[in-house]
């Protein structure tokens, strides 16, 4: 199968970026370069292992389910069904941390996934320590083979809790919390592209109007910084809560000009 013959596999069969997806799919396995797949469109790649990513992808698949890993701010995650595939908006909540946390701050990353926000702001603020807490444990298995990777295991603990229950949480909450929960409302789910149906529902689902986790948090944490990733149209309600909670509110927009990171300060925050 050719460059050329497995783009055009994957645009007839309605693959949004079907060269992207061939080109990275012939890099994983045959360690090409896209300079040589351009330059050579017409080279047969054959292979089983090809053939059966392909079959995959053509399902709908998520590509960086297939390889195993995603690209996030930088670094290489090792990514599967068990958690959340991460995604380029949610850099902007990494950014702001690295900006926003106080010197030599401990900071709680709240439904980690596989721990790229806990792991990015570790490794662009070396000053900082984090706590890492999913309900799912084959979350925080993908969580910690990260963390080992990049050699950041002293500096995370990790930890399996229920946030939407009333226990107790095992150790103590620090004073700057971030989280990307779960905000998209129940009935949107199965409108959503393919690929969503192959992510976990505990990552995604945010109750029947998308805001169970932040008024669940809110209620229950007061830090004097939380950093919240957001929905598209969920600017104006999350800031409301947040201002109901006492917070000074900041929003902030993605690349694409929506609404992306809620930002709550208390008058002793940064």
């Amino acid at each position: 199968m050719t460059f050329r013959e497995l783009s055009s596999r994957l645009a007839h069969a309605g693959i949004p970026t079907p060269e992207v997806d061939a080109r990275l799919l012939l890099a994983h396995f045959f360690d090409v370069s896209a300079a040589a797949l351009y330059a050579f469109p017409e080279r047969d790649y054959d292979a089983k292992v090809l053939e059966d990513a392909v079959l995959r992808r053509l399902a709908r698949e998520p590509l960086q389910h297939i390889l195993g890993e995603a690209f996030f701010f930088d670094e290489r995650y090792a990514v599967s069904p068990d958690c959340l595939i991460p995604r380029a908006d949610t850099e902007l909540l990494v950014e702001e941390a690295c900006a926003r946390l106080p010197k030599g701050a401990r900071f709680a990353d709240f439904c980690t996934g596989s721990g790229c926000i806990a792991l990015s702001v570790l490794l662009h603020r070396e000053d900082t320590r984090a706590v890492a807490v999913d309900v799912s444990p084959r979350a925080l298995a993908v969580a910690k083979k990260n963390a080992a990777r990049m050699l950041l295991e002293e500096r995370v603990d990790f930890f399996e809790a229920d946030l939407l229950s009333d226990a107790p949480l095992p150790f103590p909450i620090p004073d700057c919390i971030l989280s990307n929960p779960p905000y998209i409302p129940s009935d949107v789910i199965p409108t959503l592209a393919p690929e969503i149906a192959f992510e976990p529902a505990l990552a995604l689902d945010g109750g029947e109007d998308g805001l169970v986790f932040y008024r669940t948090l809110l209620s229950r944490f007061s830090p004097r910084l939380f950093l919240f990733e957001i929905g598209y149209d969920q600017g104006d309600a999350v800031s409301a809560l947040g201002e109901a909670a006492g917070y000074t509110v900041t929003v902030r927009q993605d690349a694409g000009g929506c609404d992306r990171l809620v930002v709550l300060t208390r008058a002793d925050g940064k």
